[in-house]
């Protein structure tokens, strides 16, 4: 009913007698006007649920990558999570910073030439880059000790800018099952206001993620253009990314040499063992300049080579060039356990 009309007395009889027998509910007269919702026809959604799902199934493994990359250069166990994703007009992002910040400007330079801007910003509060710097400098990171309202120094911008340079190599794992992209740090910002690369009416989606440390919460913000979500998102479907992550054999035997690499320099203790035996501690407590002990091998066996505490080869000791020497003669075969 309109909220202007005026009941007459038979009208009320008949809305109170029907409430006692039940033929008319409460709900039907209380709710009888339809609820409205507001929508801004000067700001349209661009993006709908469902793209900015997909958006976030992509940033999740960004969120994996960068816990496990802060982990383990703090040695301590730093939890990095999605808060929220929402889209918004650049100028709400930028107004709503501080002036003094720490914010990455990032190429991710695409191959796919039809992708003409390409350009995102991680923006990590100071809060956590001052709890990053504290325990990268030996401290607890427990408690932010600083002063969080100051600027940077020198020393302090080159740690922060090591740990942006990694999360940008995180990028281009973080897109690979939906598209290629060569990401590079274009600049470091420290005040916020001098950020103008994106209009200020211009659509953009802000991801928001939480940085947890030893009990400290401190958020990152991720601010990706509308421009180059609606020139990808095509890209960004599910049937593309299962597409992508049919078997390459190109792109495998890149992964394996890229494994091959990292792990090359890696150092291991070689040892060669001629023969063994047990002695008492009396026995050796005896033993005497010139004294013969007998190994369980006879002299022409073939000595063992360990590497760390695994029997690797077989070979026979000599020199080379006056110094000691063994030469491999054959390799110990592994027996698989079932």
């Amino acid at each position: 009913m309109a909220g202007g009309d005026i009941l007459s007395q038979s009208q009320i009889d008949a809305l109170l007698s029907g409430l006692t027998s039940g033929e008319v509910k409460i709900d039907e007269v209380t709710s009888s006007e339809k609820k409205i919702k507001e929508y801004d026809f000067r700001t349209p959604k661009k993006f709908t649920k469902e793209k900015l799902k997909t958006i976030s199934s992509i940033f999740e493994t960004f969120a994996r990558l960068c816990s496990s990359y802060l982990t383990g250069i703090l040695r301590m166990f730093t939890k990095v999570s999605i808060l929220q994703i929402e889209e918004q007009r650049y100028y709400e992002f930028n107004n709503a910073l501080p002036d003094s910040v720490y914010m990455g400007i990032i190429d991710l330079k695409p191959k796919d030439k039809d992708i003409t801007e390409s350009q995102i910003m991680i923006e990590v509060s100071k809060d956590a880059c001052f709890l990053i710097i504290d325990r990268l400098l030996g401290g607890s990171g427990e408690t932010l000790m600083m002063d969080s309202s100051r600027d940077f120094t020198e020393i302090e911008l080159s740690l922060l800018n090591n740990i942006m340079f990694n999360f940008t190599k995180s990028l281009k794992e973080t897109w690979a099952n939906y598209l290629d992209v060569d990401p590079v740090v274009m600049s470091i910002e420290s005040n916020s206001r001098l950020v103008q690369n994106i209009g200020p009416d211009e659509i953009v989606v802000i991801i928001t993620m939480e940085l947890e440390m030893k009990g400290n919460k401190c958020s990152m913000n991720i601010c990706l253009p509308g421009v180059f979500l609606e020139e990808t998102m095509g890209k960004l479907s599910t049937r593309n990314a299962r597409a992508n992550r049919r078997y390459d054999e190109t792109k495998e035997q890149e992964k394996r040499e890229n494994l091959i690499k990292s792990i090359e320099n890696s150092e291991l203790s070689v040892k060669a063992v001629i023969g063994e035996l047990t002695l008492s501690l009396g026995e050796i407590l005896y033993l005497q300049l010139g004294d013969i002990i007998m190994l369980d091998k006879p002299v022409n066996q073939d000595a063992v080579i360990y590497i760390e505490k695994t029997p690797w080869f077989t070979g026979k000791m000599g020199t080379k060039k006056k110094h000691k020497a063994i030469r491999i003669n054959q390799i110990i075969k592994k027996e698989v356990k079932p």
